[in-house]
Parts: C-alpha cells; structure tokens; sequence
C-alpha cells in the first residue's frame, strides 16, 4: 500500500504549471465584504483539482488553507481557509463566515457543496468564452465570493 507524501507534494500533483490566483478582500460590497478570486486558467483548474483532492481525501482532512497554496498570491493579511462541516441546511455553495474583525475567513461547506464549488470552478476554467462567476452564497454568511479569469491562456 502507498504511503501518502505531505499535503504539498499532493497538491503539487494537481497543479498546473503556470497557475496563478489573486485572492483580495473589497469591502463594502453591497451590504457585505467580498473575497476576489482572480486568476489565469490555470489558477482556476488547478484550484478545481485541490478542492476535489480534498473532497476525495475528507477522511483525513476537514481544513484548507486556500491562501497557503503555491499558486495563490494573497493581497494583505487576508486568510481564506475551507473548513468541510456536516450541516443538514443544504445550500448551493455553504457560505463564507468571518473570524475576525480583519481578514480571516472561513468557507463552510458540506461534502456535496464543495464538490459542486470545483465543479462550478473547473466550468470557468474550461470555458474561456464564460470569464466570470459570482458564487450564490447563503446570505446568512458573512461574505461574498467572485471568481474571475484574469486571461484565456
């Protein structure tokens, strides 16, 4: 049986060469802040194939730091983790809670929903025609997430 290597050398498996991810906090938007994922087509399809890594690896795994990931360059002191919660409010993408009064935060989601969240990330990437999603998010959270191709490389 394999032994599993660190979590890094895992992701690197997954990553694209190239890839690139600017996460950003706007605050105000509307009524909420929002957390701006914005990166090449490669960011986008690297970061699909981390959130299905960790759905595939759950069992071992509840918590990823979005923001620590190689390709991810983070503006300020933000912090983006993902944190997998059994809830039984099912919702399309769970939802961002703040944790702090800066930037730290934490997207909430179930197995089911953080599938679906690669998905719709993957369905960016591979689409170079559709450049932009705003992720409906529960509106009991905290945030609000934008995922926008920054090229079509």
């Amino acid at each position: 049986m394999e032994q599993y290597g660190s979590d890094d050398s895992e992701y690197a498996l997954f990553t694209f060469a190239g890839a690139q991810l600017n996460a950003s906090v706007v605050e105000p938007r509307g009524d909420l802040p929002q957390i701006r994922l914005i990166g090449n087509r490669r960011g986008m399809a690297s970061l699909a194939n981390v959130l299905l890594w960790l759905v595939t690896n759950n069992w071992r795994r509840e918590f990823l730091s979005i923001t620590d990931l190689s390709f991810i360059r983070r503006s300020g002191d933000l912090s983006l983790s993902i944190r997998i919660a059994a809830r039984d409010d099912e919702q399309d993408f769970g939802r961002v809670l703040r944790l702090d009064q800066h930037c730290q935060y934490e997207w909430e989601l179930t197995e089911e929903e953080l599938q679906r969240l690669a998905l719709q990330i993957h369905a960016l990437a591979a689409n170079p025609v559709h450049d932009y999603d705003d992720v409906p998010l529960h509106r009991s959270g905290d945030a609000t997430v934008w995922l926008q191709l920054s090229d079509t490389e």
